[in-house]
């Protein structure tokens, strides 16, 4: 007798074993909980408000305060500013945000809109709105000069 002969309940049920394993990993593997988490724009305006909208839904938002008016679009999994009336319009021409920790900033109307992310284990935002705030060591505005906006990487 060979040994495949001798040994075939084991070979069968090592195989059982691995696909139970793979399908296993298929189904409850690591990208499972990465895909349930979402992100979400916060949008903090210069009246002290905060508006959440979801990152995966395109939606457009107008932030409209006594220092001015600014249009938020959600479009393809990012979030930009795409109308604005303040001095400059430098927020403008920032580049879209997608990704937790990024942030847009307009300055003269007070606005910052950053990418949150949801741990959807907890049901709670991982940067809640109440512990945001702007980081202004990162940013300059000098009205005098007309410099504009100069966003820092971190």
């Amino acid at each position: 007798m060979n040994w495949l002969q001798r040994n075939v309940a084991t070979v069968v049920v090592g195989i059982a074993v691995l696909v139970a394993m793979g399908v296993a990993f298929l189904f409850l593997g690591p990208w499972r909980s990465l895909a349930s988490n979402r992100a979400y724009v916060l949008i903090h305006d210069g009246s002290g408000q905060t508006h959440r909208l979801p990152l995966d839904e395109n939606a457009s938002y107008e932030a409209r305060t006594e220092q001015g008016t600014n249009v938020i679009v959600i479009e393809d999994g990012s979030a930009r500013i795409t109308a604005a009336d303040c001095p400059k319009g430098s927020c403008m021409h920032q580049k879209p945000i997608s990704k937790p920790g990024e942030q847009l900033i307009c300055l003269p109307h007070k606005l910052w809109v950053e990418v949150v992310a949801d741990d959807s284990a907890q049901g709670t935002l991982r940067a809640d709105a109440s512990q945001s705030q702007l980081d202004e060591s990162a940013v300059t505005w000098d009205d005098d000069s007309g410099a504009s906006i100069d966003v820092i990487s971190r």
